[in-house]
């Protein structure tokens, strides 16, 4: 019987094999010490973002709002919802001088604002970095794209009714992982922001922490807001005569209506004819006995009606105050005794 001698050629596949198992089985070793990966990451700069703050009455646009509106800071990452961890950075630096301001192009007219990084956040200074958003409970998704938000806290102003725009600059600094460990280690190549260096060894990165958070990206972020015209806090007081016996023992009443109207916005103010006019007058009634009246503007002769004798005015965004006079026909015939009465209709055109 004749013993069978491996060939040298045997050996050496023999060998092969089992250095590329060994290979093979420390990297899978190692694959499975750097934990769980997350799905992939990539962020980059979004073209125009604009923040569309609606539309808001000149009156409420003269308090402070606190939480005006949000929308895309310029910055869009995908996977982030499920994929941001500690590990991963991304930061956020103003660039714009404070205060921020909205303008009105034809009047000139003003409305300040600041921008937070976070929701009911501290207003962002001008050229401080902002904490790691990455680290948050996160980061406030929104849009289309997946784009960062930034949130807009608006200032209070007394302006014309139009539409406000206004920017303001950013710089973002992000270092993100198409796959990462929960470690931190990078299978692939970190997705950058300029200046920010990385360490690879066989396709396992890390970051270089001294570069954070290098020099960034800067984009432009437009806010746009819509100003309504409007007319608010009417106050029209009744009008008591009180009594007397003949129509030309009631006093003339003097007293003013009030109205707040939008700065430099032209309005109208009417009076109608009341439930029981007859033309000229209007009338108070009891039961089928009237009493017959008018209502005249400041110069105490002209009737003060809905038609051809309005008042017209320009809006100072404040109360205004119009005086008017109540006179009785003095002329007329005595009425029986009794509670006369009638309803009169403010009516503001604007």
């Amino acid at each position: 019987m004749h013993a069978i001698k491996p060939t040298l050629k045997d050996d050496a596949a023999n060998l092969l094999c089992h250095d590329v198992w060994r290979w093979l089985s420390g990297a899978l070793l190692l694959l499975t010490g750097l934990g769980a990966v997350s799905p992939a990451v990539a962020c980059s700069i979004v073209a125009t973002p604009t923040i569309q703050l609606g539309t808001t009455s000149s009156f409420a646009i003269q308090t402070a709002d606190g939480e005006a509106g949000s929308g895309s800071g310029g910055l869009s990452c995908s996977g982030l919802s499920l994929a941001l961890l500690t590990s991963q950075f991304i930061y956020v630096r103003l660039d714009s001088a404070n205060p921020l301001q909205m303008t009105h192009a034809a009047t000139g007219h003003s409305i300040p604002f600041a921008v937070s990084s976070q929701q009911n956040g501290v207003p962002m200074g001008t050229g401080a970095i902002s904490p790691n958003l990455a680290g948050l409970n996160l980061l406030s998704l929104g849009g289309t794209n997946n784009e960062v938000q930034m949130f807009v806290q608006r200032g209070g102003a007394n302006v014309a009714a139009g539409v406000y725009t206004g920017s303001f600059n950013l710089r973002w600094f992000y270092a993100t992982c198409p796959l990462i460990s929960a470690v931190g280690i990078c299978i692939g190549s970190w997705n950058t922001s300029p200046g920010i260096t990385q360490n690879c060894l066989l396709g396992l990165c890390t970051l270089d922490q001294s570069s954070l958070p290098g020099s960034g990206l800067s984009v432009t972020v437009n806010v746009t807001l819509s100003v309504a015209k409007d007319c608010v806090n009417l106050v029209a007081p009744d009008v008591d005569f009180g009594a007397a016996a003949l129509p030309a023992q009631f006093p003339v009443v003097v007293q003013s209506l009030q109205v707040s109207c939008t700065l430099t916005e032209g309005y109208v103010l009417k009076l109608d004819m009341g439930d029981h006019a007859a033309a000229p007058w209007r009338q108070l009634q009891n039961g089928s006995n009237v009493l017959q009246y008018n209502l005249y503007q400041a110069d105490g002769v002209t009737v003060w009606d809905d038609a051809s004798n309005t008042v017209s005015a320009v809006g100072t965004g404040f109360p205004q105050s119009f005086t008017y006079h109540a006179r009785i026909n003095a002329v007329q015939s005595p009425v029986p005794a009794g509670a006369y009465a009638d309803s009169v209709r403010l009516i503001v055109e604007f």
